[in-house]
């Protein structure tokens, strides 16, 4: 089964785009102030070098305005902040197991190629994470398309152990599948 082919079966007979799923998670996680996953680490407080130290325990329960409301608009402000720091922190989580549940084997090293691109903090080109894992240039692009692919179906198993699975959210809907014809 290569990547080449556009698509990727998996248990259920699902296919997905492999194009659009290499694009949507690569844009989603590409250092850049704009980009999602950069956005949802400045809202938690966090950034990505040190994400490999935080778990769940640093996501506490926020603390509220004793009256529940402030005192102009009728509205709990700080608790909505908190709900999207919170929110914030549990998508950072879900990136970061979903990455470090990648292969990482000598032949599909896609966690060490996620990490070296999107953990840490440095801009390594292609050439150095293929001279780290042991491929040239364009292997190492192959690979970082299929591990693109991996991290977002892990990604999807993520969103729900964290409970970001609202369909209104577009930005966090890496996995594209293959759109199937109607008869």
């Amino acid at each position: 089964m290569g990547i080449s082919t556009g698509q990727m079966s998996f248990i259920n007979d699902v296919e997905i785009d492999i194009k659009a799923t290499v694009r949507a998670s690569s844009n989603f996680l590409d250092k850049g102030l704009n980009k999602g996953f950069e956005r949802y680490l400045r809202r938690a407080g966090w950034n990505r070098n040190k994400l490999a130290v935080i778990d769940e325990s640093h996501i506490s329960s926020p603390k509220m305005d004793a009256s529940g409301v402030s005192a102009h608009s009728g509205i709990n402000n700080m608790e909505n902040n908190f709900v999207s720091i919170i929110d914030a922190k549990q998508v950072c989580l879900a990136v970061y197991k979903a990455i470090t549940s990648c292969q990482n084997s000598s032949k599909k090293p896609y966690r060490k190629i996620l990490e070296l691109s999107y953990l840490d903090y440095h801009d390594y080109t292609l050439d150095v994470i293929g001279s780290v894992v042991g491929y040239s240039e364009r292997q190492t692009a192959n690979l970082k398309r299929q591990a693109l692919c991996e991290f977002a179906d892990l990604f999807e198993t993520y969103k729900i152990e964290y409970g970001l699975t609202d369909p209104g959210r577009k930005d966090l809907k890496l996995l594209i599948l293959k759109k199937q014809n109607c008869i």
